[in-house]
């Protein structure tokens, strides 16, 4: 577990620059379809209503949408990604499905701020 606040080195920072699955256009179709009843299996059972929560690389949010239904409307997300282009879909996805709990910012795993 790396403590938030962990300050990296610039060569690592710049890694992300050379990460681009995920990116490319037949790939976001994918990501937008994924489900936390399927890929969140693992770590449903342990969201609990209210919780505060922070999805690292989320994407088009199709599995942060999901958090934020199971924590309510008591709870919280928010979506991180390097890529911010894909969050028009999320956030149409969330008013679609009335969500206010779910925010998504443009931002690194690696320089994530407590709030």
């Amino acid at each position: 577990m790396i403590p938030l606040g962990t300050r990296f080195p610039r060569e690592i920072l710049s890694m992300r620059d050379s990460y681009t699955i995920g990116y490319q256009d037949n790939l976001i179709g994918w990501f937008s379809e994924r489900s936390v009843e399927r890929e969140g299996s693992f770590f449903v059972p342990y969201l609990k209503e209210g919780m505060k929560v922070l999805d690292v690389g989320c994407g088009p949010g199709a599995l942060t949408l999901g958090i934020a239904e199971r924590v309510g409307p008591s709870g919280s997300v928010l979506g991180i990604d390097i890529e911010g282009e894909q969050f028009d879909r999320g956030l149409a996805a969330a008013a679609e499905r009335g969500l206010d709990n779910v925010a998504f910012r443009v931002g690194s795993a690696y320089e994530i701020e407590s709030e």
